[in-house]
């Protein structure tokens, strides 16, 4: 991670993230504000269509980045199975596993399971960037259902609004 784009991030953290104690702990949290953001946004496909451009390129990004992902990961999950997963029995002469014995289950899930491993650690390096994570910040409100933004009312604002409601009409 470039130490320029955590500085960015960093500027922009709302009060529970910045008060989370270390820095594994606020990078957690912020993946998990973008991801959730990220969710979300899957589902409002026309805000993103009508409203600022920019931020429409940001999301649209994502989504595409998601597809090639995708489409890695299948290709990822075919090379690894016909690479490490079938025998090649006309080059050697003994195995160190049978792959013949292995049942075809067993094989594919061992193959989707490191293709799934390489795919989730690149997305969650390429989500972790500054402009994604301001737009997830601006539209919080609407896809986190635990934050509750904090308003802070003036002093005088608050004995007024009590000697109001101390009154009596005769």
């Amino acid at each position: 991670m470039k130490v320029s784009n955590i500085k960015q991030i960093s500027r922009l953290d709302p009060e529970d993230v910045s008060n989370a104690p270390g820095d594994a702990q606020r990078e957690t949290r912020r993946k998990k504000l973008i991801k959730g953001f990220l969710w979300w946004s899957l589902n409002e496909k026309d805000r993103w269509n009508k409203i600022n451009n920019e931020e429409r390129i940001v999301v649209k990004r994502q989504y595409a980045y998601a597809r090639l992902l995708t489409v890695f990961g299948l290709f990822t999950n075919f090379a690894v199975y016909n690479c490490f997963l079938t025998g090649i029995y006309n080059f050697r002469t003994t195995e160190l596993l049978d792959m013949r014995r292995v049942p075809f289950i067993a094989k594919f899930i061992i193959s989707s399971g490191i293709a799934f491993y390489m795919c989730n650690r690149l997305w969650d390096s390429n989500i972790y960037e500054a402009e994604l994570y301001q737009v997830a910040l601006r539209y919080r409100e609407k896809y986190d259902k635990e934050w509750k933004p904090e308003v802070a009312y003036g002093g005088d604002q608050d004995k007024k609004e009590e000697g109001n409601n101390k009154l009596q009409i005769a």
